[in-house]
């Protein structure tokens, strides 16, 4: 089975190389609004959050992490959460800057 390295170079071989630069944009462009639209789910759930606790959820992550806020099931659902959406947010970044 070819890599997709492999593919890409026998197709910019072939001259198609405009084609798989659409097709590869047009990817991107999906996993951007995939990856929105979890953020705006995710932006969701950690607004409950901070209105329980009445804290942001970047100063929630930081107490967990330093154990200041104990340990209930609750905090390591923000804090998994919030790690998710920063890492996508990290993604977003590397996406668009690649359009």
């Amino acid at each position: 089975m070819s890599s997709v390295i492999e593919k890409l170079d026998v197709l910019r071989r072939v001259g198609a190389e405009e084609l798989v630069d659409q097709a590869l944009t047009k990817l991107i462009q999906m996993e951007i609004e995939r990856t929105s639209s979890e953020q705006e789910r995710l932006k969701r759930i950690l607004s409950d959050f901070e209105r329980k606790y009445g804290i942001s959820s970047e100063e929630a992550h930081r107490k967990f992490e330093s154990g200041e806020l104990g340990d209930n099931a609750d905090l390591f659902e923000w804090t998994g959460i919030y790690e998710i959406y920063r890492t996508n947010e990290n993604y977003l970044k590397m996406l668009k800057g690649k359009l």
